[in-house]
């Protein structure tokens, strides 16, 4: 039996939640946070192996919380979902906060199961070699 990955998703607006939700519960385990900060609450009591977060969220922004979670769970693969291609910010998600691949905003359903996939497989493949 395949294994059934566990996935964090992170948006402060409930309609994106919502369709990332949607989207991905089908093929793996969803966890829902509303906020950067209830997101690192809970990734202080459980382990996932993707965590996807848009990036423009009050308090804390998307590479942020990142950055921490990367701190409390580094070989967990990140995904940061975003409206904006400023070159600056994903050089620092990529530096900083370690991320695999952004997903650009709009996405289609397709495009964002592609890309967890493929992060899924790249975290497997390293998972196998340890």
């Amino acid at each position: 039996m395949d294994k059934r990955y566990k996935i964090l998703v992170v948006d402060d607006e409930e309609d994106n939640l919502a369709l990332l939700y949607r989207t991905l519960r089908s093929k793996y385990d969803v966890t829902k946070a509303h906020s950067a900060i209830e997101a690192l609450e809970i990734l202080n009591t459980q382990n996932f192996d993707c965590i996807l977060s848009d990036h423009k969220m009050p308090i804390m922004d998307g590479v942020e919380f990142l950055k921490r979670s990367y701190e409390i769970s580094p070989d967990t693969m990140r995904l940061l979902v975003t409206a904006y291609t400023d070159a600056g910010i994903l050089i620092d998600a990529i530096n900083y906060a370690k991320i695999y691949r952004y997903i650009k905003k709009p996405y289609s359903p397709d495009e964002l199961l592609l890309t967890v996939k493929g992060a899924l497989e790249y975290w497997q493949l390293k998972d196998d070699n340890n």
